[in-house]
């Protein structure tokens, strides 16, 4: 009987050995840059990344490197922007925009934006009333919704 459960609990050794482990099986790049895409908006430091994946900074610097070509730093640059000029085509105004994508400060935000796009937000902001007539379109249509309200 002894060597029957021996030999029992060899196998569930084995077999728990050979059971897919997710987070083994997904390279670490992948888990990398889910964390990143999940945590996109809050404050993302090499630092704070490294520390949570047991790596060194110049480790994860090559791997997003290797799986994104750029840096880390560049990945989240653009992934925000990306995300701001969608939000921004959408209505949302700039202001709004900045702080909701991660950043602490809105100029910071408009030199990156204006760099990356070649326009400032405010130009790629889907309301837009840079002419009289476009304010006059707009109060009109504002005057004709309140009507409808009544």
């Amino acid at each position: 009987m002894f060597l029957f459960d021996l030999l029992l609990y060899e196998i569930k050794k084995i077999r728990e050995h050979n059971t897919p482990n997710k987070d083994r099986d997904y390279p670490i790049s992948h888990q990398i840059l889910n964390y990143i895409n999940q945590h996109l908006f809050d404050d993302i430091s090499l630092d704070n990344l490294a520390k949570k994946f047991f790596i060194s900074k110049t480790t994860l610097i090559r791997i997003i490197k290797n799986s994104t070509g750029s840096t880390p730093w560049n990945y989240i640059t653009i992934k925000r922007l990306n995300c701001a000029k969608t939000m921004l085509e959408n209505g949302h105004s700039p202001n709004e925009v900045c702080f909701s994508c991660g950043y602490k400060d809105y100029s910071s935000f408009f030199r990156a934006y204006k760099n990356h796009f070649g326009k400032s937000p405010s130009d790629t902001s889907g309301i837009s009333y840079n002419t009289k007539e476009d304010i006059d379109t707009f109060i009109a249509a504002l005057k004709k919704a309140i009507m409808m309200l009544e």
